[in-house]
């Protein structure tokens, strides 16, 4: 071979040499960078793994009696000062205040803040009669400090078919954050400390008033909070949603929400509806329109004997009055919603705070005892793509 083809053949294999280790200089840095990223939200991932994997159940704290711990004797001690019935409960909250740093003290007017331990144990975010968990809605129940950031992959790798001695084109991952950021759910309730004085006689009712007062307010928001006026922004409103508007609802149109999911590499198999109960007698009529062709029923209500879920398409769906109708148009109209529910998210900071007080605006002279509860939230999306919203369905 003459010298200058030699020459050549070298610079050629020089060449591809250096891109070889270009590529491989840009791959350590990638992964270095990875690296980086991964170590600096290990300790935060890792905390926000174990809160995804709590779920909000039976009402029970370590060390806390149920049977013995009363709801209503506590607010009563808690506003008037007088804990002589209740021994068990101060007993729980002087052990709690000890772990929290925190005191009883002597408030006259606004008596005691809870312990957080204790509230956690005594009402639940969302308490099973509500559908977020039926939905399967990912809660976390224990964040804490301000803005929470969950990392999120947002550039996927690119593959290439590359012939032979020929390197692909390199590509970088990335990742942006999604926020939560507390939003302030507030209720005042009164009491008759005529009902709160029977003690354990009164306690499901206490309980549920709070819980329900708050509770509503919160999954109200989840679907349809605007982000502003201290409202988290809801489900309806998050941007990268998928839409479809469904004046005049038809089985096409429902199975074109299905179709929005399926295309966009959701767990379609994961899936659930939930619509008002006036929405469901509508979507209901569909069921007589195809009755005539001899095709099976779209809307099921199952046999909740045997457990069988109620189903849409197949899909299971369930209904709450939280999510509204709007009487404003005419006809009235609503939205529904599908998803995979799991990748929605319904963040807590702490769990339920209460004060209370017997003293306040017209509680001394009507003797009553006011109950202040206060719960922090916040709404997001691991993945927008994996909810559909039909819009403005008439009713």
């Amino acid at each position: 071979m003459p010298l200058n083809g030699k020459s050549k053949a070298f610079e050629a294999i020089t060449d591809i040499r250096d891109r070889v280790k270009s590529l491989q200089d840009a791959e350590k840095t990638r992964e270095e960078t990875m690296k980086s990223m991964e170590a600096k939200y290990e300790v935060r991932l890792a905390a926000i793994e174990k809160a995804m994997q709590e779920r909000p159940g039976a009402i029970s704290v370590p060390g806390v009696e149920d049977d013995k711990f009363s709801f209503a004797r506590a607010i009563y001690a808690m506003a008037s000062g007088d804990w002589s019935q209740a021994g068990y409960e101060k007993e729980v909250f002087q052990e709690s205040a000890k772990r929290r740093d925190a005191s009883l003290g002597n408030d006259q007017n606004l008596g005691n803040l809870v312990p957080t331990q204790v509230m956690k144990f005594i009402v639940p975010l969302l308490r099973s009669k509500l559908i977020l968990p039926q939905l399967g809605v990912t809660m976390l129940p224990t964040l804490s400090g301000g803005v929470v950031e969950i990392p999120r992959e947002s550039v996927d790798s690119t593959g290439y078919w590359v012939g032979e001695n020929t390197a692909p084109t390199a590509t970088d991952a990335g990742t942006e954050m999604i926020r939560l950021r507390p939003h302030k759910a507030a209720a005042l309730i009164k009491f008759s400390n005529t009902l709160i004085r029977t003690g354990a006689d009164a306690e499901p009712f206490v309980r549920d008033s709070i819980a329900k007062k708050l509770a509503r307010l919160i999954q109200k928001a989840f679907f349809e909070g605007l982000g502003s006026g201290g409202e988290p922004l809801g489900i309806a409103n998050q941007p990268g949603i998928n839409t479809l508007a469904i004046a005049g609802v038809t089985v096409i149109k429902l199975q074109q929400m299905l179709e929005e999911i399926e295309a966009d590499d959701a767990d379609i198999g994961s899936m659930a509806w939930a619509f008002s109960p006036r929405a469901k007698a509508e979507i209901a009529q569909l069921n007589a329109a195809i009755a005539t062709g001899g095709v099976a029923p779209i809307l099921t209500n199952g046999d909740v004997s045997k457990g069988d879920a109620k189903t849409l398409l197949g899909i299971p769906y369930h209904t709450t009055s939280d999510i509204s109708i709007d009487t404003t148009p005419n006809p009235d109209n609503t939205d529904i919603y599908l998803g995979v529910w799991a990748e929605s998210i319904m963040g807590s900071w702490g769990a339920l705070e209460l004060k209370s007080t017997q003293e306040a605006g017209t509680a001394f002279e009507k003797d009553q005892t006011w109950v202040r509860a206060i719960q922090e939230v916040d709404v997001g999306l691991f993945h927008p793509t994996a909810i559909c919203v039909g819009t403005n369905l008439n009713l």
